[in-house]
């Protein structure tokens, strides 16, 4: 929704009307739009300075809602910098969808994992569902039906395995021994 052929701040202003022109320039200085970068037109900027501008844009709107799918993809650092500090600013609700942990880590409190039997949700940032992840995985370590590991269930259900193979040679030899008889007699 950004028109190329205007300035920086005019294509701000022109969204948003109702800003003095201090909170316009306070607004595009949060995003690293200073000085006199704020008179360059939209299509002179690169990918990571027009997706600042979009989201500087989206930020000042009445949404109490963002979603973002892969923000961080084709930022670079600082522009995903600047992006952190605007979410973490930002007073409404953000779903993000992202591969990137430190991101995570930076911005969410809530992650939210999609099963095939629903979602999970759990607090915190990314390190902390990690955390969350491990402890279920200790605790799943012993199996409370028989008290065994599960490194030690694998090895007893082997065994068991093994015994009914020799179970069912046994069988067969008994069965061919048998016809033989069978034969003989």
């Amino acid at each position: 929704s950004l028109h190329l052929e205007k300035n920086v701040i005019d294509e701000l202003w022109d969204a948003y009307p109702h800003l003095d022109h201090h909170q316009v320039r306070k607004n595009l200085a949060k995003f690293q739009f200073e000085g006199d970068e704020i008179f360059r037109e939209v299509g002179e900027l690169s990918g990571g300075e027009r997706s600042r501008l979009a989201l500087l844009k989206l930020m000042l709107s009445s949404a109490n809602l963002l979603l973002l799918d892969e923000p961080t993809n084709h930022l670079d650092a600082d522009s995903c910098e600047i992006l952190e500090n605007a979410l973490l600013d930002y007073e409404g609700t953000v779903l993000v969808i992202s591969h990137d942990r430190y991101f995570l880590n930076r911005v969410a409190d809530h992650i939210f994992k999609l099963t095939p039997q629903g979602m999970e949700c759990h607090l915190g940032n990314y390190d902390d569902y990690r955390k969350d992840l491990e402890k279920a995985e200790d605790q799943t370590a012993l199996l409370p039906e028989s008290g065994l590991t599960k490194t030690a269930q694998k090895k007893k259900d082997r065994e068991k395995r093994k015994a009914q193979k020799e179970r069912r040679k046994e069988r067969a030899i008994i069965q061919d021994l048998a016809r033989k008889i069978e034969e003989k007699e």
